[in-house]
């Protein structure tokens, strides 16, 4: 009998293959879904990731990474440019990202169970088929059980609308096109009543914020009511009046809002337009030659182009027309406007690449860091994510520790480094404590999101995570007048929903928070259980520190790395395999443990964030200095 092999990727695959078929081959799960699906049904099944090793792991991120540039390849980077923008690189960075990563994992998953188990016959989708077709040297009998379209997951293709009925989570997911619309008619309809779009009339010096959300930079804005120019709003992902109370603050602070939709002439739309089925032709013409792309994206000598082939070729045309009609507004703004600086959260994001590309460090630019972090230089290689290492302009920086490892890690200059504090964070520093009065404590757990982004998420760090959930629920239950809430991260992405869906079922009754201010949420526990699920420490437990809350840190990594808060005892830091129950204890009803953790955080904060309060105040000085 022939060696067979069924690979499973999606749930709904199960129901296309036989009794027969499943007695008698050896079954593969591809995620932690398929893998809960087949483990409810008692059917014996091997998990795929346990293949790769923690050098595949690596590897798998190294590779991802080299291809941000792809379109710089010399067979073609003289296509689709447009006034010296290659309209290929405005696609979101992490967006490509997200969908190669994805797909180099499963592909290197697939060849090493091919090298190892060297199968005569493999069941499975016909997106996978794709990939052995590639990977294998020898003839494989492939069974397609599977016809369907594979879904990539875009980020930006579905966004989500998030809310609460009573205590239970709902997401909808929306198109892109339908999204688009909503924001442009909302924001059209509030910009005109409240008086906020910009007008180029005066020619004043400006500042641009890209895609920043005035409520929390309400201390920056502040510090810049007395700027001379206009403070000018670029939101083209969330809008900058997202809600009343951003209203409120862009009207307060006299700031200016601007989107291509409204900027753009009509006959600039129609040169877009133009421009766009010329584009459209020379993108199906480049994309006709599939030996250009199977030597870019390989990996270790086996091309997995076929299996991004359309998803890239789809997503380029659904959003040609709108990268065009970016870099029109991108140059025609830039070039009528006086900006004096470009103030951005990220580099990577399809409206900062437009302006920044367009700019070519003609006009000085900040990178703004936005999250907490620590890197240490064992795990230098993730820190690509931050976009220190590949961004040409100024950055500033939280404190001395980034400043330090940039320094003398990544060999950045000094010239280059700004150290203002976090302008995000100067409520949180400056906010009055209040005083709990309640008879119960309140346990706030924020688990890290778990994703797919550094190639080192499988199947079992969500069972980890699960078993985690499950032992945490059940020992607080044992803890008299102790209430467990939960913050979610805000973020889109799949995992978040997974891990959020699985608290509820734990426990239906937790209190789930999930696009609430954090600021909000902190104030209201007397003690913190923060879960990391990553190399890196999340912003929320700087945020926690700030608060002068205990914090527990647990992590589900085999491996964790000295951080700076962990040689600073600023935090209580164990592994999910430590004595929780223990840990529980100790954090919860020894005073005087609690007041040493808290000292010890105050002391690391000093050195973690420079301007604690008034950062605000340093940035505003600098951007005024432009």
């Amino acid at each position: 009998m022939e060696k067979t092999l069924i690979f499973f990727k999606s749930n709904q695959e199960f129901a296309n293959i036989s009794k027969n078929e499943l007695k008698n081959a050896t079954i593969y799960s591809f995620n932690i879904y398929t893998h809960k699906f087949l483990d409810e049904k008692n059917i014996n099944h091997t998990i795929a990731e346990t293949y790769l090793s923690k050098e595949d792991h690596e590897h798998i991120f190294r590779t991802t990474i080299s291809f941000w540039n792809w379109y710089k390849d010399k067979s073609i980077s003289k296509f689709l440019n447009y006034e010296d923008v290659n309209l290929l690189n405005v696609l979101d960075t992490n967006e490509l990202h997200q969908v190669l990563v994805r797909e180099i994992y499963s592909f290197l998953t697939i060849k090493r169970i091919i090298e190892k188990e060297k199968p005569e016959k493999i069941i499975c989708s016909s997106h996978f088929s794709e990939m052995i077709n590639s990977i294998s040297d020898y003839k494989i009998n492939l069974n397609i059980f599977d016809e369907s379209n594979h879904d990539f997951l875009l980020v930006w293709d579905k966004i989500l609308l998030r809310f609460n009925v009573g205590k239970t989570p709902i997401s909808i997911p929306i198109s892109r096109k339908s999204y688009t619309k909503i924001k442009n008619s909302i924001e059209s309809l509030a910009g005109s009543i409240f008086g906020l779009w910009y007008k180029n009339k005066n020619q004043k010096k400006s500042i641009l914020f890209v895609e920043f959300n005035p409520t929390q930079y309400t201390e920056l804005l502040e510090n810049l009511k007395d700027y001379s120019g206009d403070l000018i709003f670029l939101n083209r992902r969330r809008s900058a009046m997202w809600n009343y109370s951003a209203i409120k603050i862009l009207k307060k602070f006299n700031c200016k809002i601007i989107t291509p939709e409204k900027f753009l002439s009509k006959n600039d739309k129609k040169e877009a337009s133009v421009l766009n089925d010329q584009y459209l032709d020379e993108l199906e013409k480049l994309w006709s030659n599939s030996e250009i792309f199977q030597n870019i994206f390989n990996i270790e000598g086996k091309s997995f182009w076929n299996s991004i082939k359309q998803v890239l070729l789809r997503t380029y045309k659904n959003r040609l027309l709108e990268y065009i009609e970016l870099v029109i507004f991108s140059q025609k703004f830039l070039n009528k406007s006086q900006i004096n600086c470009i103030l951005s959260l990220n580099i990577l994001g399809e409206t900062e690449k437009a302006i920044l590309e367009v700019n070519k460090n003609q006009i000085d630019s900040i990178l703004l860091e936005h999250g907490g972090t620590n890197y240490v230089p064992e795990i230098s290689m993730y820190d690509i994510s931050n976009m220190y290492p590949i961004f040409n302009d100024k950055i500033a920086l939280w404190g001395n520790i980034q400043k330090n490892y940039l320094t003398n890690v990544r060999n950045i200059s000094n010239e280059k480094i700004l150290v203002t504090g976090s302008p995000r964070h100067d409520s949180f520093f400056n906010k009055q404590p209040t005083t709990s009065h309640s008879h119960e404590k309140i346990i706030l757990l924020t688990p890290q999101v778990v994703q797919e982004y550094n190639a080192q998420t499988d199947t079992n760090t969500y069972l980890r995570l699960e078993k985690l959930l499950r032992n945490l629920f059940l020992e607080l239950s044992f803890f008299p007048n102790v209430k467990l809430i939960v913050k979610m991260h805000p973020t889109f992405d799949p995992g978040n929903e997974y891990v959020k869906n699985l608290i509820h079922k734990i426990n239906p009754d937790v209190k789930i928070y999930h696009s609430e201010p954090i600021i909000d949420i902190i104030e209201l526990c007397d003690v913190m259980i923060n879960i990391n699920t990553e190399f890196f420490p999340s912003t929320v437990i700087y945020e926690g520190l700030i608060f002068k809350k205990p914090i527990l840190n647990i992590h589900t990594m085999d491996t964790y790395y000295n951080f700076e808060f962990i040689r600073d005892n600023a935090l209580l830091n164990i592994s999910d395999q430590d004595n929780l129950h223990e840990h529980l204890e100790k954090l919860l009803f020894d005073k005087n443990f609690s007041k040493k953790l808290i000292n010890n955080g105050q002391n690391h904060l000093e050195k973690y964030f420079a301007n604690p309060g008034s950062a605000s105040k340093e940035l505003a000085r600098i951007l005024k200095s432009f």
